[in-house]
């Protein structure tokens, strides 16, 4: 009721409104195929419309129609439905796909046998590639070797962070949406994810150098580079099983993928204690120490960054309002 205008007004749904209600309806009362036509009507009028990818989805996972439900979840970027349907659509693609799976797993353990021999006889006389490999399961003789024998490879070094960099692009398109559901791929680039893990590497390196020169350190510049390098081999070589595992597990199983990641983690941290132990023939506590500061000392370089970009950014403000003023000062002049 509007007395200053004398009038009486009745609210009634927008079409849009009143589409989504029934839409809502339909799902709760069970009648699918009318509610999957006005959700579809309503992503017509709002194409991100989260609530109706979320309907459509409800809506195709009853009638069994999974891998339409998936897509409609990942649409709506609901990932615990999407994981239902996910789940319903594996068991179906395993039995219908079952003999093609078995031979599959057949072949790959045989390609495993056939690589483990290969790698037992060449054991003796490892190449860069098997250096690397050495590394990993003896990082003790390993980084000796690396350091008094001259086996560590700067050009590898910075391969394997290059290595690195192309994966973690590939990790950030490819893994499955349940682990990865924020990403555009095409706001993924190379040299972002080279600048994200050459920036922590190099200030590490550098870090770790200017402390241990004060601390009686041995290790020289370039063997720092090549011990953290090779300290990196286990986060290279678990990138591509956490990709595919990505694809193939659901919500509830994410637990493989957390420990499969915190493993190569905590085996990059171990080989990385090793080397910088080895490099500068520190003992135990005195390595445990001089990485701890390594990490304050990274900090502070970042302070000390950003205080002088902050710095020369105002000076660039200042010289150009003065040149500005001068401009100014000359034309009315």
């Amino acid at each position: 009721l509007d007395k200053g205008m004398n009038r009486f007004t009745v609210f009634a749904p927008t079409r849009y409104g009143e589409t989504i209600r029934n839409a809502v309806i339909f799902t709760d009362t069970g009648e699918e195929e009318k509610a999957i036509a006005l959700w579809q009507d309503a992503l017509k009028m709002n194409n991100n419309l989260e609530i109706a990818y979320l309907g459509m989805g409800k809506a195709e996972l009853r009638q069994g129609n999974n891998k339409e439900a998936m897509e409609s979840f990942k649409l709506g970027m609901h990932r615990e439905y999407y994981s239902r349907a996910f789940e319903r659509y594996r068991k179906e693609f395993m039995w219908e796909h079952f003999n093609k799976i078995a031979l599959g797993a057949l072949a790959a353990a045989i390609l495993a046998v056939v690589a483990a021999k290969v790698i037992k006889v060449r054991r003796e006389e490892p190449g860069v590639v098997g250096m690397a490999w050495y590394n990993m399961f003896h990082p003790f003789n390993g980084f000796y070797e690396l350091k008094y024998e001259n086996k560590g490879k700067m050009w590898f070094s910075l391969l394997l962070l290059l290595i690195l960099s192309v994966l973690y692009v590939l990790k950030r398109q490819f893994t499955g949406f349940i682990f990865n559901p924020d990403v555009d791929a095409s706001d993924v680039s190379l040299f972002g994810e080279m600048l994200y893990i050459a920036l922590p590497f190099f200030l590490w390196c550098i870090a770790n150098w200017s402390l241990t020169t004060l601390m009686d350190g041995e290790g020289k510049f370039k063997e720092i580079v090549i011990a953290t390098a090779y300290a990196l081999v286990p986060l290279v070589l678990v990138q591509i099983p956490l990709i595919l595992l990505s694809n193939v597990i659901t919500v509830q199983e994410a637990e493989f993928y957390s420990l499969l990641e915190s493993i190569a983690y905590l085996w990059v941290a171990f080989l990385l204690f090793v080397g910088m132990l080895t490099v500068h023939q520190y003992s135990v506590s005195k390595t445990i120490a001089t990485m701890l500061l390594t990490l304050v000392v990274i900090a502070i370089i970042m302070f000390l960054a950003l205080l002088f970009f902050s710095l020369a950014q105002q000076m660039l403000n200042f010289g150009t309002t003065i040149y500005n003023e001068l401009l100014f000062r000359m034309a009315e002049g």
